[in-house]
């Protein structure tokens, strides 16, 4: 298993068990190689993947958070095959 699907169950695990609950700020990408000893750009990418799920947002020059519920990329993901604004399945009608 690659290193940074490791750190990413760990992290979502974390997350999953209420231990980083929604709002908590995660270690940066710093802080999260130190802890598992891989190299940065591992752990930016377990963010990252994070991220992609929807169980984080990643704030440039702030930090990395927990979200609450699904990130918005994922409901829209969901929602492309169902009825969306005006009813025309995603497309909004225009007048």
């Amino acid at each position: 298993m690659p290193l940074y699907r490791r750190i990413f169950d760990a992290l979502s695990g974390r997350i999953g068990s209420g231990e980083l609950k929604p709002g908590d700020r995660l270690p940066s990408e710093a802080e999260t190689a130190r802890e598992f000893g891989v190299s940065r750009i591992t752990s930016k990418r377990a963010l990252q993947m994070l991220a992609a799920e929807g169980l984080i947002r990643r704030i440039p020059g702030r930090g990395s958070f927990v979200i609450e519920g699904k990130a918005p990329a994922a409901e829209a993901a969901e929602a492309a095959g169902g009825e969306g604004a005006g009813g025309e399945g995603g497309r909004i009608a225009l007048v």
